[in-house]
């Protein structure tokens, strides 16, 4: 009779433990992985669509510095996606060829001056609601700037999105 009582209980303290794991993974971001052109359209039109304001669409190189990060501004007239590429130490050797891309691909772009001591500057991009544009963006910078392959070697992640 004992041991029927330790199986039992040992066999809810596992039930209690999978359900304790599965509330942990439900709470983080899902990664997308195989970034083709279209999958990346589809994450940028689900940050627009389904994003409130600060929502973020981060794809990074694993086991790398590189990153880009698309973020959502929200105000009462429109829905505007930015992208910021930072200034900083691992990125600077990328820098003229992230402005070379903009400008070869006729996207404006501006240059933002951190603010302090440690204010990084960033080049920002205002794509607004242009989806397309945004998607070209992410994969020009993937494959011609960083130099890897979005399907195999970046990973993405929608941050404060809607489901």
């Amino acid at each position: 009779m004992t041991w029927l009582k330790v199986l039992v209980v040992a066999s809810l303290m596992l039930m209690l433990l999978f359900l304790l794991v599965l509330r942990v993974l439900a709470r983080q971001p899902w990664r997308h992985r195989n970034l083709t052109p279209d999958r990346l359209r589809a994450l940028l039109t689900a940050l627009l669509d389904r994003g409130v304001d600060g929502s973020l669409l981060y794809i990074d190189v694993p086991r790398t510095e590189k990153f880009l990060q698309f973020r959502l501004e929200v105000s009462e007239r429109q829905r505007t996606i930015i992208s910021g590429f930072p200034l900083a130490p691992w990125s600077m050797r990328h820098s003229q060829q992230v402005t070379r891309l903009l400008e070869d691909k006729r996207i404006q772009y501006d240059v933002s001056k951190g603010e302090g001591d440690e204010g990084l500057d960033f080049i920002l991009v205002e794509f607004g609601d242009d989806v397309a544009l945004a998607q070209v963006f992410a994969s020009a910078m993937l494959t011609s700037v960083f130099q890897v392959s979005p399907e195999r070697d970046a990973v993405a992640k929608l941050l404060r999105v809607r489901d």
